[in-house]
């Protein structure tokens, strides 16, 4: 099947350029006021898969630079491909993430969300744009 075919190009891409990432998912609660505070509590435990970090790519023409000129996105986020099994966007979720193992930077995603191609309907892998948290919290 074609889509067994490029699942398995991709998991050769993760053992080749992969790292360890750890992701963490956080529930958002708003008060009873609009103005209330937004409390996040954590949902679930951590989850370590392995993830390719890009940089941004500036060239001209490029979605990464049309979302830069737009303000989307900044210079100095980073892109993130998983596996497309992974759940990289949620409404009522923010989601934190660690690049490298035992520490590393921690960045949240950015709400422009997940994109995620298909072949044959199934889900090959996710790409998420990615912004470093100044102390590691949000």
């Amino acid at each position: 099947m074609v889509s067994d075919e490029f699942a398995s190009g991709f998991s050769y891409v993760l053992e080749k350029a992969g790292t360890s990432v750890k992701i963490g998912y956080f529930d958002n609660t708003i008060g009873s006021v609009y103005d209330n505070d937004q409390n996040l509590t954590q949902s679930g435990t951590d989850l370590w898969v392995s993830g390719v970090v890009m940089p941004m790519n500036n060239r001209e023409g490029s979605e990464d630079s049309v979302l830069l000129e737009q303000g989307k996105l900044q210079n100095k986020d980073k892109r993130l491909y998983v596996n497309g099994s992974i759940s990289m966007s949620n409404l009522n979720q923010t989601i934190k993430v660690q690049i490298g193992s035992p520490t590393g930077e921690i960045y949240s995603t950015i709400p422009i969300g997940a994109y995620t191609p298909e072949v044959s309907g199934e889900q090959i892998y996710k790409r998420q744009y990615l912004r470093l948290l100044q102390g590691g919290s949000f």
